[in-house]
């Protein structure tokens, strides 16, 4: 099986990562994320992971083409990026109604595109703003 996770190197992500690297029956694990948090634990090398089958694409939820192409051969995606911080909300309403609603809607029609069996989509408050 072959997963995408958008947002995979934020804390949620992180923790899906090391499960699914351990999980059998997963022969890739791609992690798409802007780091824009400078999330880097992944990287780190703290935490050993358990397979060599993951790869990292840093890219953007809303670039609508890589998305699109990431999706190829993919099974199941799971989608965390996100703005998740209500500052965040307040500051730059613009950019996290972007990101957290135009982002998701722009992966779920690559996903409608793609032949991807299962979306897993994991939401938070920040949703509220």
């Amino acid at each position: 099986m072959r997963v995408l996770i958008t947002g995979g190197a934020g804390y949620v992500g992180n923790e899906l990562v090391y499960r699914l690297a351990a999980a059998r029956g997963i022969d890739e694990i791609v992690i798409y994320d802007n780091l824009v948090k400078g999330n880097y634990n992944l990287f780190t090398g703290l935490r050993k992971l358990p397979q060599a089958n993951i790869r990292f694409v840093r890219g953007d939820i809303l670039d609508s083409r890589k998305l699109r192409k990431l999706m190829a051969g993919m099974d199941v995606v799971y989608h965390l990026a996100a703005t998740v911080s209500t500052a965040n909300a307040e500051q730059n309403p613009h950019a996290f109604e972007q990101t957290n609603h135009w982002g998701t809607a722009e992966l779920v029609y690559a996903v409608e595109e793609s032949e991807v069996q299962r979306l897993v989509y994991l939401s938070s408050v920040a949703v509220y703003g």
